[in-house]
């Protein structure tokens, strides 16, 4: 491999972007492609960095999904890593290992929970006296339509809204 003065440039863009946070192979091309780095100079530097383990899209993955499976959907999470430009045969293996069906239905009854708080709030400053639907109406698809907006499952938004209305006596 040649050493030349651009590519020296382009390593100590790409290590200087790398240490300020972990990047995909994906985003770190496009980042040193818009600084005007040709193809052949982002190839060798991705190479090196490749070798020293400086990055690494499945540890990349792997790091994302702890970070956020306690915030996000499964299909967020997934749809995130794919604007990231991780693979999808890495993708569904990091959230085989990482990412339960349990903590799905936790973190979407989680969720639904602060939404009823926030709901009826909300039903009974606005709209208790002027809505033409019941309360029980109103607060499914208040709370359905955020919980199928944030990337939930629709069979696990079932399961929450009727635990939440039989806690809540309905």
């Amino acid at each position: 491999m040649k050493s030349s003065k651009l590519t020296k440039t382009a390593m100590s863009t790409a290590l200087t972007y790398l240490s300020r946070r972990q990047m995909t192979t994906f985003q770190l091309t496009k980042k040193l492609e818009q600084k005007g780095f040709t193809s052949d100079e982002i190839v060798e530097v991705l190479n090196k960095l490749e070798d020293w383990k400086y990055i690494d899209d499945r540890s990349y993955a792997v790091s994302y999904c702890k970070n956020k499976r306690d915030k996000y959907s499964r299909s967020r999470i997934k749809m995130e890593l794919q604007k990231a430009g991780i693979d999808n045969h890495v993708i569904f293996s990091v959230l085989e290992e990482l990412y339960f069906n349990d903590r799905e239905y936790i973190n979407c009854l989680d969720l639904g929970q602060k939404f009823y708080v926030i709901e009826l709030e909300k039903w009974e400053k606005r709209y208790k006296n002027t809505s033409k639907y019941p309360f029980e109406i109103y607060i499914k698809k208040k709370i359905g339509d955020k919980l199928l907006q944030k990337g939930y499952p629709l069979d696990i938004v079932k399961n929450v809204l009727s635990d939440i209305m039989s806690r809540e006596n309905f």
